[in-house]
């Protein structure tokens, strides 16, 4: 999701088309342009690099490893891996409430990835090797259904059963294990391939996209109170200053969201709309009549203070806010959730009569 300010417009009442005021200089809007928003999650960790746990050995290897024999079909296949499957959760979750963590839920998405891992380190059946440092990607994982804000992934083999290799892991790696342990994931999957002395397993452990955005969301979609919050940082710049308040103005709210939610329909981003539009005109069609207005516009930011704040960091969207001639303001704000991307766009709409 990237983050952007629009340059600030500025109309006067006539209907006449003039320059926008208070434009940004050239150098200044170019680098907004290009701003990327800093994730507001922990850090992405994809790629932890791969641990592969020798079976019940004394030390963790790394690499290729040879085995004595392929794959072989099970006829239960589907058991084995779900009854795999509970005991490393199990285990690792144990763990994970000694480490203070919330447990991870199974995921059958994730499932699918770590089924992707596996076949990656299964070289083929005839020469009997698996790559102990395959890796996931975040394809990988979005091809399976899950869009991933952050993950880890890990390969072991053991002859003996999961809670023993959990338990042999935290002896052998605590650090590689530590990642799995991490109190921002969420979710777990895992696939299994049995060989004749031994079971090979592929682990993924993630955070959706999904339940990153979900509390942004839920804060966005409480229109009035977004709404309040933007008015008091407004006011409290403007108090500052020794400006007098600007009161909210049910047309200019009208206006406001109306063009936020019509950007993020149509997909465009501007003062003028594609069909020629502008905040003055948009401003009288929802029935306020003005002798003055402004728009500020920004997109990325997911909650109201960022906004606010990118806005006060721009001289020229700073301008509108501060403007003496201004007595009116209404906000917008329209929110969007798409694979996994966190669209926002925020309208302000000033007005004077």
């Amino acid at each position: 999701m990237k983050k952007h300010l629009f340059p600030p417009t500025t109309q006067v009442g006539s209907g006449r088309q003039f320059a926008p005021l208070r434009r940004l200089d050239k150098s200044a809007s170019d680098m907004m342009g290009r701003m990327r928003r800093r994730p507001y999650s922990p850090p992405l960790q994809a790629g932890i690099v791969a641990v592969f746990l020798a079976a019940m050995g004394p030390t963790a290897t790394f690499g290729l490893q040879s085995s004595t024999a392929a794959p072989i079909e099970s006829t239960d296949t589907r058991t084995t891996t779900e009854q795999a499957t509970q005991a490393f959760l199990e285990a690792i979750n144990q763990l994970r409430l000694e480490a203070q963590s919330s447990p991870l839920r199974l995921s059958g998405p994730l499932s699918q990835a770590a089924r992707i891992l596996l076949d990656k380190a299964l070289l083929g059946s005839a020469n009997s090797y698996f790559d102990a440092a395959a890796r996931l990607t975040r394809e990988d994982l979005r091809s399976s259904g899950y869009e991933p804000n952050q993950f880890v992934d890990g390969l072991a083999s053991s002859n003996g059963d999961p809670a023993d290799l959990v338990a042999f892991w935290r002896q052998s790696d605590p650090k590689s294990l530590e990642n799995f342990l991490g109190s921002s994931l969420r979710d777990f999957g895992l696939a299994a391939e049995a060989w004749p002395n031994q079971s090979i397993y592929a682990l993924v452990a993630a955070t959706s996209q999904t339940e990153i955005n979900q509390p942004f969301i839920e804060q966005l979609s409480d229109l009035e109170t977004v709404r309040q919050q933007l008015l008091d940082r407004v006011n409290e710049e403007r108090k500052r200053r020794r400006l007098g308040p600007l009161r909210p103005n049910r047309a200019l709210n009208s206006a406001a969201q109306t063009y936020a939610d019509r950007m993020m329909r149509e997909g465009f981003y501007g003062h003028v709309s594609p069909r020629g539009d502008t905040v003055l005109e948009r401003a009288q069609a929802s029935g306020y009549d003005p002798e003055l207005t402004g728009e500020n516009l920004a997109s990325g930011q997911p909650t109201a203070e960022q906004a606010m704040a990118n806005w006060m960091a721009s001289k020229g969207h700073r301008g509108n806010i501060l403007a003496p001639s201004f007595r009116d303001v209404g906000f917008g704000v329209s929110v969007l959730e798409s694979e996994g991307e966190l669209k926002v766009l925020w309208v302000q709409c000033f007005g004077a009569q």
